[in-house]
């Protein structure tokens, strides 16, 4: 019994720091150290580590960003956001608070270029909001579904 334990821990360890395939699927573990993988776009995958926070991998190189101010929700080019509302653009290292106007707050959800989409919860009434913000014009449009209280 002592010989199959060892030997189901060695092949347990030896999956997490390996690449592997099953059928015609190809994965690659990061080990038991990732937090977890948050979003990817292309070769860019962002997540978040218990020793050094957000990073970003692109398939070869490590980076250590930094403290975002929530968890990472999508990455698309050079920019990532953030569930309370940041927007962090790898190239300049700026992070922006993005809050719909007149909210009582403002979450991200996913980024795709330069259109990002989200909630908001309005401030008179307290109800939750779907919107589509551009980054490139900075212009806000509120959508809610048919039918849906406002």
């Amino acid at each position: 019994m002592k010989n199959q334990l060892s030997s189901s821990i060695v092949i347990v360890m030896l999956i997490f720091v390996s690449t592997s395939s099953l059928g015609n699927i190809t994965y690659t573990t990061f080990g038991t150290e990732v937090g977890g993988l948050l979003a990817i776009d292309g070769d860019n995958i962002a997540g978040w580590s218990f020793s050094v926070g957000d990073f970003l991998y692109d398939g070869t190189t490590w980076t250590t960003l930094p403290y975002l101010g929530s968890t990472i929700t999508g990455i698309s080019g050079r920019n990532i956001v953030t569930s309370f509302g940041n927007v962090y653009n790898l190239d300049s290292q700026i992070s922006n608070q993005l809050n719909y106007p007149e909210s009582y707050r403002t979450y991200i959800n996913d980024i795709d270029g330069s259109r990002i989409v989200g909630m908001y919860i309005d401030s008179e009434e307290y109800q939750y909001h779907g919107f589509i913000y551009d980054l490139d014009t900075q212009h806000w449009t509120a959508i809610d579904f048919p039918g849906a209280k406002s």
